[in-house]
């Protein structure tokens, strides 16, 4: 004796009479499942309500996406560490940035800023093995100095250089644009990458640098 719809979608497969009856197996299946995607949508929303707000309302639309995806399956999220995001994401950076320069056989030049240690050190380590002429640069001297002496260990001393650089000044930055303008006569990678610009507005003499 069947007493539920998916006890009688069941009899229905298990019978073969699905294939006789396509349409009301279709209907008997779209009747379990739209609770769920019923569900679903609402709960979608619900994040979106959570997530773009007020302050928010300008997210793009991709970002949004993602955003929504992490907060919806945040148990899944929790799984991953933030070391395992930070790999991914270099390694993302890395390959896009290698398989332009491996178009062309000509040397290639790059700025990574902020690179004397974490992601930008590793950027700057990852695009000299892949035979780019790199200018290592950080506010702290010697710190920069302390990075390009651990590249040396590497075997990368041929591909890397340090320039004392303060993004949020301005002659700074001139100076760094005169250096790579001299030194190479062009610059076909500009990374930025430091996390206290979230903090502080940074000066960049976007002109010059495209001259170059």
């Amino acid at each position: 004796m069947l007493s539920t719809v998916g006890e009688l979608c069941q009899k229905l497969v298990k019978s073969g009479k699905s294939y006789s009856y396509p349409l009301i197996d279709r209907v008997f299946r779209l009747v379990l499942t739209l609770p769920v995607s019923t569900a679903t949508t609402e709960r979608a929303f619900s994040a979106m309500k959570i997530i773009k707000t007020r302050l928010r309302n300008k997210m793009e639309d991709d970002f949004l996406k993602d955003y929504m995806i992490v907060y919806i399956e945040d148990e899944i999220a929790e799984k991953f560490t933030s070391y395992e995001i930070v790999d991914e994401f270099k390694c993302n950076i890395v390959s896009k940035l290698s398989s332009k320069i491996m178009v062309e056989p000509t040397q290639r030049y790059a700025v990574v800023t902020g690179s004397n240690k974490g992601i930008g050190f590793e950027i700057v380590r990852q695009l000299a093995s892949a035979g780019i002429k790199v200018v290592l640069t950080a506010r702290d001297e010697k710190r920069g100095l302390q990075a390009l002496e651990t590249l040396k260990y590497f075997g990368l001393s041929d591909f890397v250089v340090f320039h004392q650089l303060d993004v949020a000044d301005a002659a700074s930055v001139a100076s760094l644009a005169d250096f790579v303008k001299s030194q190479f006569g062009k610059l076909d990678i500009l990374m930025k990458y430091e996390l206290s610009d979230l903090n502080r507005s940074a000066i960049w003499d976007h002109e010059k640098c495209r001259k170059l």
